[in-house]
């Protein structure tokens, strides 16, 4: 009867490595595991499995340490498994059984890898079932065709310093390859793990290696990618771009592309990235989702139903095309069709988080509407709060939240909220007139609007590094309270001069301004990450950060309660100064506020439950002369 031999590469598992060895101790003849340089109980924990262990030095090349460990199997037939890795007793049993059988015919045997992920949005997403004790609380998995066993001795090997594959070598080989439903539980793919962040920067130093030894390698400019996916890397989009440029009907590098792209509202790019795989079968119905997108993004919502409609009917179990598909019917105000397709959302994919809160926020939204509508203003501001907690990409609820505070009589925070409704859509008639309704006066004649982007990229090519704008006292004391280890964002960061004290004192910041220009000088400078966009909406989600900080800021709006109501939003903790007026005020063009202390605590007042106040005198010498600054350093916080 033919052998099987399990073999492994392993660093540091102790975590999950027993798992994977259960998983598999009845049905494999031999276990190989090599040591890359474990400091935990990994080593001991594979002994104890009666495992053949043997010490590997690392040389970042996952290719030649899976050959290395590959060549010490002695079974008929190898299997290969990570420590993050299990299988399941009915897939086990069958690879068992193909090996008994000496492959039923085939020479590598095709399976599934079930990368557990919880967001339907990821490409091959499936769905689990309700209570599935594999998915081990995950609403799903990405699925990947993977060759995972083979015959030993057949001139196979594997390619590729990280990612690599056998695939390659079974083709030259011409092997016979089986496919069968069987899955590979992965369970370390998704951030939040231990050494999870450690883990994808290890990777993407070893894939620049491979991309540099192979530079004509779509695969390898591909991976960078993914590494760098979400985190706003210039070199993210420039390895997307070579690995298209290599090989343009590469489904993966190609729709990672048009999701980058899309992003930033690139829609010609996004059209460009997936043109070559308008023939491509197995990628079909994410190029026509992304489209349609495209189509949501242009407003034509006739479009984006039918190309959604369109791809519902080939992938009827498509969770993230329902969820498309219910926000066009939001925008075509066909209310009971959202209804129906997050219903069908959630008997696919029951436990997905974005199901579970789309469905809270339309909720909240048909439950707030119905308070505001028996007279509970104040019940149903509360309602769409919650519901944009939830979900803070739904229109309709934030212009809800817009008529609300406006019968309360806050039209400023009122004003923030229709504006937020028309960032997402605008061509969202009911936000527009609301807007227009609470408009305020026009600026007094005498006083120029400077919010504007190009007023601000004027001031900062004038100033540029020599900028006077420093204020060492007051950055100092923001530094003091922020402390280290936060999450912070700076608005109005200017050129970044506080945003990198903040950054050195052992924090995460990021920038956001109205100048473009300013936010590409603070990344070429410090290298910090910024967004342009103009308050007093902050494209940043919910309580996202620890901190946010708006410096010498707030004076620059004539409605600055809707700037403290976003900063709110987005930070559990909110610092802002501002000059005081009441020591002695300036008389700067740029300013639609002067505060006093008490002005300044009554405002902070009607967004936190804490405010803590300080009053000092920031004096220092620039090039531009000798600068009083009287200023304010306000803290709040919802206790």
């Amino acid at each position: 009867m033919p052998s099987l031999s399990l073999f492994m590469i392993v660093k540091n598992e102790e975590r999950c490595l027993a798992d994977c060895l259960d998983s598999v101790r009845g049905i494999v003849d031999e276990m190989v595991i090599a040591d890359t340089g474990s400091t935990d109980g990994t080593v001991a924990i594979a002994q104890r499995y009666g495992a053949m262990v043997f010490s590997l030095p690392w040389a970042d090349d996952f290719a030649a340490a899976r050959n290395a460990c590959m060549a010490k199997a002695t079974g008929d037939w190898l299997l290969m498994l990570d420590a993050d890795e299990a299988l399941d007793a009915a897939g086990a049993r069958r690879l068992r059984e193909l090996a008994d059988r000496d492959g039923a015919g085939a020479d590598v045997i095709e399976v599934i890898q079930a990368n557990y992920v919880d967001t339907s949005a990821s490409w091959r997403w499936v769905a689990c079932e309700l209570n599935d004790p594999l998915a081990r609380g995950h609403a799903g998995y990405v699925a990947v065709p993977a060759h995972r066993m083979f015959r030993n001795r057949r001139g196979y090997y594997y390619r590729g310093r990280i990612h690599e594959i056998i695939e390659e070598s079974v083709r030259a080989q011409g092997g016979r390859i089986r496919r069968e439903a069987v899955l590979v539980h992965h369970y370390g793919y998704r951030s939040g793990l231990d050494g999870y962040d450690a883990k994808v920067q290890r990777y993407l130093a070893i894939g620049r290696r491979k991309a540099a030894e192979n530079p004509n390698d779509a695969k390898a400019w591909y991976e960078i990618g993914a590494c760098l996916q979400g985190s706003d890397e210039p070199e993210c989009e420039e390895a997307l771009r070579r690995a298209v440029r290599l090989a343009p009907s590469f489904p993966d590098a190609a729709i990672a592309l048009a999701d980058l792209l899309f992003k930033r509202g690139d829609v010609v790019g996004v059209r460009n990235a997936l043109a070559p795989l308008s023939k491509s079968e197995p990628a079909g119905s994410q190029v026509k989702l992304r489209l349609a997108h495209v189509a949501m993004f242009e407003g034509d919502m006739k479009t984006a139903r039918r190309m959604l409609e369109a791809v519902l009917a080939a992938s009827p179990r498509l969770v993230v095309a329902r969820l498309s598909l219910a926000r066009v019917l939001d925008l075509l105000e066909d209310q009971d069709g959202v209804r129906a397709q997050l219903d069908q959302a959630a008997a696919i994919a029951p436990t997905a988080p974005e199901v579970r809160k789309r469905i809270e926020a339309f909720q909240a939204r048909v439950e707030g509407e119905a308070a505001f509508c028996a007279g509970d203003i104040l019940g149903a501001l509360r309602l769409f709060a919650a519901g944009l907690e939830a979900d803070p990409f739904d229109h309709v609820l934030h212009n809800d939240a817009g008529v609300a505070q406006n019968a309360l009589g806050d039209t400023a925070s009122a004003r923030a909220c229709f504006e937020r409704a028309l960032a997402l859509v605008p061509w969202f008639h009911s936000a527009q007139v609301n807007l227009e309704a609470v408009k305020p006066g026009e600026l007094a004649s005498e006083q120029e609007n400077t919010n504007t982007r190009e007023y601000w990229n004027a001031v900062w090519k004038a100033e540029g590094a020599d900028t006077w704008r420093r204020y060492p006292t007051c950055f100092h004391m923001v530094c003091e309270v922020i402390g280290a280890g936060k999450r912070v964002l700076d608005v109005g960061c200017g050129l970044g001069v506080l945003a990198a004290q903040i950054r050195d004192a052992g924090n995460v910041v990021y920038g956001l301004d109205i100048s473009d220009a300013a936010v590409r000088a603070m990344r070429a400078a410090h290298g910090i990450h910024g967004v342009a966009a103009q308050a007093p909406y902050i494209p940043f989600a919910s309580q996202s950060v620890d901190v946010a900080v708006a410096t010498e800021f707030l004076e620059h709006f004539q409605h600055p309660g809707a700037v403290l109501a976003e900063l709110a939003r987005v930070g559990r903790v909110v610092i802002v100064s501002v000059p005081n007026n009441l020591l002695g005020h300036e008389d700067i063009n740029e300013h639609f506020q002067r505060f006093t202390a008490a002005s300044l605590r009554a405002l902070m007042g009607q967004f936190f439950t804490q405010v803590e106040l300080a009053e000092f005198i920031d004096d220092f010498v620039t090039s531009a002369g000798r600068i009083t600054l009287p200023t304010l350093l306000a803290v709040g916080v919802n206790t």
